[in-house]
């Protein structure tokens, strides 16, 4: 654009928090380059330069707080919500004319709204829940006790998804609970700016299909059906995009257990090699769960006096231990 910019027109000079710095120069001088380059390629964009630095500036206070160092003050922190509230809210006394003021203004997206929401009481009760209050995660809800914390948070739940859908269909998106994209971690270019997906743009992502798959994946190397039994009765309790997530990844996996303990039953009556369990292991669909490998869970099993290990022929075997095999069958 033609009236870009100079760099020495960018004012990064006076920064109180490095006076008497032992490189201040050297700093400002940094500072100086860096944002003329990012300058350059926003194309003289001031307020998105603003809002790169302000995001910028809150991303590194919260890793900050992660040390357990709190400062007295951060002023700096409130910079990207500024300029969303300048930007948001124009004078309506000025009345110069404005090259670009028959510019239709830019339609919600589901990110635009859900960044919205974050700041809005039902998103910061959300990222308590999800990420806790504190360095220790203090009151965030963890996979170990899911069922728990989910039965102890579901009325509030139940509030905070009606909040977001409330603000997602009053922008005329619409609402969907799970995503096209729904392995954990895995990278999508799919977007549709008209959907709100509730695992992605609500439950922040794929953190909530993580709390589930980590639960399952204890449930399964203790064959424990009860505890998968007792998630989804609570799932009747949550609000019904959240139980969807839930319900999306127990899909099959009380009944895989059941079949997985059967047969290990049978196997072990026998002498069963590492091998056959590692087989059985491998028919059931259990490979998106955080799964220990098959010697170590053996191991545990062991541990525990259900399996003792010992030979067939030449192989290492497992057979019934003292404490019997009371997994379901």
């Amino acid at each position: 654009m033609d009236d870009r910019i100079e760099d020495s027109d960018i004012e990064v000079s006076y920064l109180a928090c490095i006076d008497g710095h032992g490189r201040e120069a050297e700093i400002l001088r940094t500072l100086q380059a860096v944002t003329a380059e990012l300058d350059r390629l926003v194309d003289g964009d001031l307020f998105l330069l603003a809002r790169l630095f302000g995001a910028m500036t809150a991303s590194l206070y919260s890793e900050a707080q992660k040390t357990g160092t709190e400062p007295d003050e951060a002023p700096e922190i409130s910079a990207a919500m500024l300029i969303d509230a300048m930007t948001a809210h124009s004078d309506p006394s000025d009345t110069e004319p404005d090259a670009e003021a028959d510019i239709r203004e830019a339609a919600p997206t589901p990110w635009s709204v859900s960044n919205d929401m974050r700041y809005s009481k039902e998103g910061r009760r959300l990222h308590l829940l999800q990420f806790g209050d504190d360095v220790a995660g203090s009151g965030a809800i963890t996979y170990e006790d899911l069922p728990l914390d989910l039965e102890k948070t579901a009325e509030t739940l139940n509030g905070i998804e009606a909040g977001y859908l409330r603000a997602a269909r009053e922008a005329s998106l619409e609402v969907r609970s799970v995503s096209p994209a729904r392995e954990v971690g895995e990278e999508t270019n799919y977007e549709d700016e008209n959907i709100f997906y509730a695992d992605r743009h609500l439950y922040h992502g794929y953190l909530w299909r993580g709390h589930v798959r980590g639960f399952l994946g204890d449930c399964v190397r203790r064959f424990d059906i009860s505890s998968i039994d007792r998630l989804d009765e609570i799932c009747r309790r949550l609000p019904t995009h959240l139980a969807a997530i839930v319900v999306d990844e127990m899909r099959g996996v009380a009944e895989d257990v059941r079949s997985l303990a059967a047969a290990t039953s049978g196997a072990v009556a026998e002498g069963m090699p590492v091998q056959d369990f590692r087989d059985m292991v491998a028919e059931r669909d259990f490979s998106r769960f955080p799964m220990v490998k098959v010697n170590p869970w053996l191991g545990d099993l062991c541990r525990d006096g259900h399996l003792v290990k010992g030979t067939k022929g030449s192989r290492v075997a497992y057979w019934p231990g003292p404490a019997g095999w009371p997994f379901p069958s």
